[in-house]
C-alpha cells in the first residue's frame, strides 16, 4: 500500500470558494489535480471547471478587478489586449459573473467619438454619415446601452373616430386620409387592428395546368 498523503483540505476549500480551479489548487499545494478533484467530488463540492493542461497566461486578477469596477467583457478584453472569447471563457470557468453584460462583439467603431459628435448637436444621420456607418447604427447602439432614451410619441396623431364616421358615409380610404391628415393606408390598417375591418386574404394562386402540345399534322396523318 502506498503512503497516504495528508494535506490541508480546509485551505483547498477556501481556494475553491475564491474561484481557483482544481489544477491551480493542486499547483499551489504541491498535489496532483486528480487528488484535489477526487477529494472535492467525494464531498459533493461544486468544482470550477478547467481544461486539462490549460494555464492562463494573462492576469486574471486584473480582469476580475476591472469587472468589479463595472467593465463589461468586451471592455476588459480591449483594455488587456485579449480576445473576448478568452476572457469570457476564463470568467465562466471560474464562476465569475461581471456586473454588466453589455455586448460589444459587433462594435467596431469609436463609441467615444460618436458621443462627442452627439454632444455637439449633430443628428443621428449626420453622425452615421461622418463615421461612415449604415443609417441607424449609432442610435440603435445608444438606445441599447441606455445612452439615449427616445421620446415616446403618440401612436395616433389623427382622429380615428372621425375617420370611422367618414367611412360609414361611404368615403374611400384615400379621401378619409386626406380629411383626417394621414395616408389612406394608415386608416385602413388602424381599422383592421381594431377589428372594424376584415383583413384582406391573399388570393390562392391557381394551379397551372400543363399544356400538352399535340402535333396536329401528325394526328391528321393518322386519321387519314
Amino acid at each position: 500500500m502506498g503512503k497516504r498523503i495528508r494535506w490541508d483540505l480546509d485551505n483547498a476549500v477556501k481556494l475553491l470558494k475564491k474561484g481557483f480551479t482544481c489544477r491551480e489548487i493542486a499547483d499551489i499545494m504541491g498535489l496532483t489535480r486528480e487528488q484535489v478533484y477526487d477529494a472535492f467530488r467525494n464531498r459533493n463540492l461544486k468544482i470550477v471547471a478547467d481544461r486539462r493542461g490549460f494555464k492562463p497566461s494573462w492576469d486574471m486578477d486584473r480582469a476580475k478587478r476591472l469587472a468589479d469596477e463595472g467593465k463589461a467583457i468586451f471592455e476588459i478584453a480591449h483594455i488587456m489586449g485579449l480576445p473576448q472569447d478568452l476572457v469570457r471563457s476564463g470568467f465562466k470557468n471560474r464562476g465569475w459573473k461581471p456586473k454588466y453584460k453589455r455586448s460589444g462583439r459587433h462594435v467596431t467603431w469609436d463609441v467615444e467619438r460618436a458621443k462627442k459628435l452627439r454632444t455637439k448637436g449633430m443628428s443621428w444621420v449626420e453622425i452615421d454619415r461622418e463615421m461612415k456607418l449604415t443609417p441607424g447604427t449609432v442610435r440603435h447602439y445608444f438606445v441599447r446601452q441606455g445612452l439615449h432614451k427616445p421620446r415616446r410619441q403618440p401612436n395616433m396623431q389623427w382622429d380615428i373616430e372621425e375617420a370611422r364616421k367618414l367611412r360609414d358615409k361611404g368615403l374611400h380610404w384615400k379621401q378619409i386620409g386626406e380629411i383626417v391628415g394621414t395616408d389612406g393606408n394608415n386608416v385602413r390598417r388602424a381599422f383592421v387592428r381594431r377589428g372594424w375591418l376584415e383583413r384582406r386574404k391573399k388570393p390562392v394562386p391557381k394551379r397551372k395546368v400543363p399544356r400538352i402540345r399535340m402535333r396536329v399534322s401528325a394526328l391528321r396523318a393518322k386519321l387519314s
